[in-house]
């Protein structure tokens, strides 16, 4: 595996997750509504 000098694609990945945890309800899944 060759190592991107420029993480971008990691750090937007990481990013995606973040923001996703932070959308998850009291459920604990999905969109709060």
């Amino acid at each position: 595996m060759r190592k991107q000098i420029r993480g971008k694609p990691r750090y937007q990945r990481v990013l995606l997750k973040l923001s996703g945890e932070a959308l998850m309800g009291d459920q604990g899944f999905g969109v709060d509504p």
